[in-house]
């Protein structure tokens, strides 16, 4: 039987794939820039943040 992984190591890896999802979504999408987003990348723009936020309030109560 496999180990749980920690909260802390899921986090990482939620983030982990948020930012690969919206990078490719930003090289792949002539609409989008940083700054200006279409509907998807805003959906994956807001997940991104969502998991980073998430990611930070972890590591800081470690």
């Amino acid at each position: 039987m496999a180990a749980r992984p920690r909260p802390l190591a899921a986090l990482i890896t939620a983030y982990i794939a948020a930012i690969r999802d919206y990078s490719q979504h930003l090289a792949q999408c002539h609409r989008c820039t940083r700054a200006v987003h279409c509907r998807h990348g805003s959906r994956r723009h807001t997940e991104y943040l969502r998991a980073q936020a998430a990611y930070r309030a972890a590591r800081a109560r470690r």
